[in-house]
């Protein structure tokens, strides 16, 4: 969409740029465009669709693929590795999940020839596991700015049925999320009236299984719209986000946008995305974590404090810039450079 922007707006970095959306066959597209056309390719999907009908389909023109995979045979890309999870936290994911992504995913960046990704930590880790032949060509933060289309009022949640005091975590059962200590620190907020909401889903045929801890402190809402997100943001003492490792990072930063202050993992890559503007804890030291919180809801000055710091911060990412530092990538790559 910020590309799609920048193509409407002429901007001089966008000059003479023809795109269009390729997608698999009977594909939805859920957001507005007004210079990319959506066209629908072939009749497979997944592996197949990415591997060979789309490089078909390109003929020669130059493919963005924003999602750590592109086609190793017949196109010229430009792609956007996210992570080293496949190699750093293997277990999180299905046994066929991590055959695939360890065989596509270095040939995909040593094929494409310029490649990206959202944060120097996950650059210099995929150089260290071997994943990538040579350093990112730029590092493409992932934007936050989305977040101020959400609504609160279109929320499908009862806000009166929230408790009154609570705090807020997202997460998948990917053991990656480390949603365990959530439920650890639910038993020792519980005798000082916070609650614990947790929010999300999986998907067994990409994470690996963990069980659900029980909590008579925890609610599940489970799956949740974007609007239910910043309703659950609006009203929490804080978000939680305890992952052991991460590539960005997205939901504590939708966080900080939305006016919520974090307590998130020192993990990588916290401590570059989210800097001062968060409470950064070991994320196996639940003492760590029931003092952050107890703070945060004891001390409205330094909450108050935290969250302004978030929101400064969380401006600084934004889908436009991202696509001003992929246009002259596509550009050089467009012209043979």
């Amino acid at each position: 969409m910020a590309i799609d922007a920048l193509i409407a707006e002429r901007h001089p970095l966008a000059e003479g740029l023809r795109a269009c959306l390729a997608v698999p066959k009977g594909t939805t597209v859920g957001f507005p465009l007004t210079e990319i056309q959506t066209v629908e390719v072939g009749r497979a999907s997944g592996y197949a669709w990415e591997q060979i009908e789309l490089p078909l389909f390109a003929r020669g023109n130059v493919v963005l693929n924003l999602c750590s995979l592109a086609p190793i045979l017949g196109a010229r890309n430009v792609t956007c590795v996210h992570d080293a999870h496949i190699w750093l936290v293997p277990h999180n994911y299905s046994r066929v999940f991590r055959i695939a992504y360890r065989v596509l995913q270095p040939l995909s960046i040593r094929l494409s020839q310029r490649w990206v990704t959202v944060s120097q930590c996950s650059s210099d880790e995929l150089v260290a596991c071997g994943a990538a032949d040579r350093p990112s060509d730029a590092i493409t933060y992932n934007g936050a700015d989305h977040a101020s289309q959400w609504s609160p009022e279109q929320s499908r949640l009862d806000a009166a049925k929230l408790p009154a005091r609570y705090v807020f975590a997202l997460g998948s059962r990917s053991p990656n999320k480390n949603m365990g200590l959530i439920y650890t620190l639910a038993d020792r907020l519980a005798p000082m009236g916070i609650g614990v909401i947790i929010a999300g889903g999986s998907n067994s045929r990409i994470f690996g299984q963990a069980e659900d801890n029980l909590s008579a402190n925890v609610i599940h809402v489970g799956r949740v719209s974007d609007d239910d997100l910043a309703l659950l943001f609006r009203g929490a003492q804080c978000f939680l986000f305890p992952s052991l490792h991460e590539g960005f990072g997205l939901p504590a930063v939708e966080a900080m946008h939305l006016g919520c202050a974090v307590v998130a993992s020192n993990a990588p890559a916290m401590p570059e995305v989210l800097g001062e503007a968060a409470v950064l804890c070991d994320p196996h030291n639940t003492e760590a974590w029931v003092a952050a919180v107890e703070r945060l809801c004891c001390d409205a000055d330094w909450r108050q404090k935290l969250i302004e710091l978030g929101r400064a911060r969380a401006a600084t990412y934004a889908w436009r810039t991202s696509a001003l530092k992929l246009l002259p990538l596509l550009s050089d790559v467009a012209a043979g450079r």
